[in-house]
């Protein structure tokens, strides 16, 4: 399963698939896609993060993931993602602590530079 958001944006979609297209000149033809969250509380997952451009993986971007919920203060601290092949990006051992409207955020850096931010929503139920 796969969560697609468009760079510099937001999309928000039940359950964990959501489809959307690069936007924003900052993104500059960027498009992440979210795979394995399973919005299951409790359960420990590995999330995947693939990042592309037009249609291609990138490699070897500094790429981070901060998990928050809405409309709750949290202290968002963003975790590096780890790359795993060309394009695919990891965060092992996350784990949704409660149910409720999570939000993802992935902030993409090439040679130091930004590149984009991307935002989903997922949706953890017990």
């Amino acid at each position: 399963m796969a969560l697609a958001v468009a760079l510099i944006g937001c999309s928000s979609h039940a359950g964990n698939v959501a489809d959307s297209r690069p936007g924003g000149a900052a993104s500059q033809g960027l498009d992440v896609r979210i795979r394995d969250a399973s919005g299951i509380v409790g359960e420990v997952q590995t999330i995947h993060v693939d990042i592309s451009r037009d249609g291609r993986p990138v490699t070897d971007a500094a790429a981070t993931i901060a998990w928050d919920m809405d409309g709750m203060p949290m202290d968002r601290r963003a975790t590096a993602l780890s790359q795993e092949s060309p394009g695919r990006y990891a965060e092992p051992r996350f784990v949704f602590s409660m149910p409720g409207r999570w939000r993802a955020r992935v902030e993409v850096r090439e040679k130091g530079h930004p590149h984009g931010v991307a935002s989903i929503a997922i949706e953890a139920t017990e």
